[in-house]
């Protein structure tokens, strides 16, 4: 009876610390929205890849829209004439040299949304920014009027 009885305790301490790791590790694991990431990005859906292309620090937001190469350009914007869809990342810089990364989509139902992901600099709040614009008719230019909102 005794053996039993330690048996059961044995069971029952080893269950609750497995309960215990558990929830610990559901408590400790960060998810999308804890590291910054907002929820519609994450979420997104998945679009055809018009590439990514580097943008110097010091160029313009105008100049990064113009500097995309005439390939991707004419990827996005096939992609948005046509409603199919597609995903262009700029990666840029800030003003002091810190990383930014703009995900322009040219999205299936009409119009443009960009997110902005400027969280990597230790000069200003790490932040998202996003963009839609409903109307857009071009990568370049015609976006027309935009929502904008912060994360």
């Amino acid at each position: 009876m005794l053996r039993e009885r330690t048996a059961w305790l044995s069971v029952a301490v080893l269950g609750a610390l497995a309960l215990v790791g558990v929830g610990l590790w559901l408590v400790l694991t960060p998810s999308a929205s804890d590291s910054g990431v907002p929820d519609e990005f994450t979420d997104r859906r998945s679009l055809l890849d018009c590439g990514r292309t580097p943008l110097g620090p010091g160029d313009t937001a105008g100049r990064a829209v113009t500097d995309v190469g005439k390939e991707v350009n004419e990827c996005f914007d096939a992609a948005l004439a046509e409603g199919t869809g597609a995903e262009l990342v700029v990666e840029g810089a800030s003003p002091e040299g810190e990383p930014v990364f703009e995900y322009h989509r040219a999205l299936p139902e009409g119009g443009v949304e960009v997110f902005i992901d400027s969280r990597g600099g230790g000069f200003g709040p790490p932040r998202w920014s996003y963009f839609r614009c409903p109307d857009a008719q071009t990568f370049v230019v015609a976006r027309g009027e935009c929502e904008y909102r912060e994360f």
